[in-house]
């Protein structure tokens, strides 16, 4: 087995293996980091746009006295996307207390107002009307966010691993090609020295 070490081969294959093995390490922790980030990003960005326009619908809904249109722009906001929810918060000026209108699912208003930063990503967007002010509070999940990056970077765990064992054995492969005609000389060499030396005896 020592012998084998001391192969050219092996002294030939040995830096490729850690040169590739290093590099695929490096890519193994910042390419699924990287797409972790732009990930989360897009699904802030989606979260922030459904917000705005939800906001639009809400004070189109509340200025023309249409609650049918209030209902459709939740259920329109709640349906677009994998969110947790969506909710009107209104604002009382008077008391400068915020109560939840509407929320799509119903859920109970401590829930909403109570904002939970290690559960959800939140998103808020304004809207103002002639009786009312307030914003719309969107909700997405951070497991379910967690869960869909882990889906996405699953596939290269198991990318990795392959792309390393068949670029090792092309590697041993030509290691073994370009070292054969460097061990054929040594052998001829060598035995050019070993009939020199039985003719000098």
């Amino acid at each position: 087995m020592f012998s084998y070490f001391q192969k050219i081969s092996f002294k030939i294959w040995l830096p490729f293996a850690i040169g590739l093995l290093i590099i695929l390490l490096i890519a193994a922790w910042y390419y699924p980091s990287r797409q972790e980030k732009l990930f989360k990003e897009n699904k802030e960005n989606q979260i922030k746009e459904l917000a705005k326009t939800v906001s639009l619908g809400v004070e189109l809904s509340l200025k023309n006295n249409d609650f049918a249109g209030l209902k459709k722009t939740v259920d329109f906001a709640a349906g677009t996307a994998d969110f947790e929810f969506v909710a009107i918060i209104i604002n009382d000026p008077i008391s400068n207390k915020d109560s939840v209108f509407i929320s799509y699912p119903s859920l109970p208003a401590e829930k909403i107002l109570q904002r939970d930063s290690i559960s959800y990503v939140y998103e808020q967007y304004p809207f103002s009307a002639p009786d009312f002010s307030g914003t719309v509070l969107i909700a997405a999940s951070k497991l379910k966010i967690n869960e869909l990056v882990a889906s996405l970077n699953r596939p290269i765990y198991f990318l990795f691993p392959f792309i390393l064992s068949i670029s090792l054995i092309i590697f041993f492969l030509i290691a073994r090609r370009i070292s054969q005609p460097i061990v054929d000389l040594t052998e001829i060499g060598r035995a050019s020295c070993r009939e020199r030396v039985c003719l000098y005896v």
